[in-house]
């Protein structure tokens, strides 16, 4: 990139001289290689109604939200819109890693109650399902990071009301907490790139540190 401020001649018509300029600067443009770690809400509240005003083939109404919604749910259009995201070609080159929240293991489930603390744990949350990996252009099965992003996403679908759920909770803090935690040590060991959080999620939190200002300053002091 050349920077050229001229001194004379800037309101006429003609090119103007680098020689006449009061200044001039110069300096290369790099990209940096990106890391993305995608935090991924399973809580039961993500099989809930996507959409109040879906309307069902074949009926004239609305039928609103209920638990069990005749239309895709939250975890329906976000798992898909995900899964695409893996298979474009166009994310070639990214890192990125899989972490979900509630994990099925102690320590990230955020269950409330007597257990709530060791079920808060943010080293916990922080170890992703899938570890960070290079997408390419390429499709599954070739591409194998994105076949293994992508099975992760289809056997993590959240249990629903018709089947008893080991993770009653959204532990949103504990998950944020484990994602900057390793987000931090991931910018701090490779300078040269830039680390990168996605958080998705459909609501308020529950269980764990469930202050939104607490948990909006653990993204601020990410």
């Amino acid at each position: 990139i050349v920077i050229v401020t001229p001194s004379v001649g800037w309101a006429g018509t003609g090119p103007v001289d680098p020689g006449d300029a009061c200044g001039t600067g110069e300096a290369s443009a790099t990209l940096k290689k990106v890391t993305m770690l995608i935090m991924f809400d399973r809580s039961w509240s993500m099989t809930q109604c996507a959409d109040p005003a879906f309307t069902p083939p074949g009926f004239g109404t609305t039928l609103g939200c209920t638990n069990m919604p005749p239309g895709p749910n939250r975890w329906d259009l976000t798992s898909q819109a995900l899964t695409l995201f893996f298979q474009d070609p166009q994310a070639a080159d990214l890192n990125v890693g899989l972490p979900f929240f509630p994990h099925d293991v102690a320590g990230c489930t955020g269950v409330m109650g007597v257990m709530a603390g060791l079920n808060c744990d943010v080293a916990t949350c922080a170890q992703p399902l899938v570890p960070p990996g290079l997408l390419t252009a390429d499709a599954a099965p070739t591409d194998a990071h994105e076949a293994a992003l992508v099975a992760a996403v289809q056997a993590s679908v959240p249990p629903g009301p018709a089947m008893p759920n080991p993770n009653p909770a959204t532990p949103t803090s504990a998950a944020l907490g484990g994602a900057a935690q390793w987000a931090t040590m991931q910018q701090m060991t490779h300078p040269d790139e830039q680390a990168v959080i996605v958080l998705i999620t459909d609501g308020e939190p529950q269980g764990c540190d469930m202050n939104a200002n607490n948990i909006a300053q653990i993204a601020a002091d990410a």
